[in-house]
């Protein structure tokens, strides 16, 4: 399934390996886990955004952003997480971080990267 038509830019999208909730961004992304992202980046890919699962195995999402913004300081990141927003807040403590609650609707996704995209 796609995101939505009419996004613009290029999402990379860490996941944990059994959970499916996005697979394409129209115009073009990768799924992958936390560590394979980052390898994608140390490949040189570019993305403009990462959307990605709080708790994921191997590497959970708030370590992949630490590690993440060594390489790229400005990346915007969209966690997805069943845990309350104050609480991960808190515990992430990273600047153009955006939050969207599980369960969401592909309208509600649509929406919350269209937000990231202009942090």
């Amino acid at each position: 399934s796609r995101l939505h038509q009419g996004l613009a830019g290029r999402a990379i999208h860490a996941r944990r390996k059994d959970h499916a909730d996005l697979r394409r961004h129209e115009s073009g992304s990768a799924d992958c886990d936390g560590e394979e992202a980052l390898a994608l980046f140390a490949e040189g890919k570019n993305y403009d955004l990462v959307v990605s699962d709080v708790v994921m195995p191997n590497m959970d999402g708030p370590a992949m952003a630490r590690a993440l913004r060594i390489q790229r300081p400005d990346m915007r990141i969209l966690f997805m997480s069943g845990y309350a927003e104050e609480q991960l807040r808190t515990s992430i403590n990273l600047d153009k971080v955006a939050f969207l609650p599980k369960p969401f609707s592909v309208q509600q996704i649509a929406e919350a990267v269209r937000d990231a995209l202009k942090m």
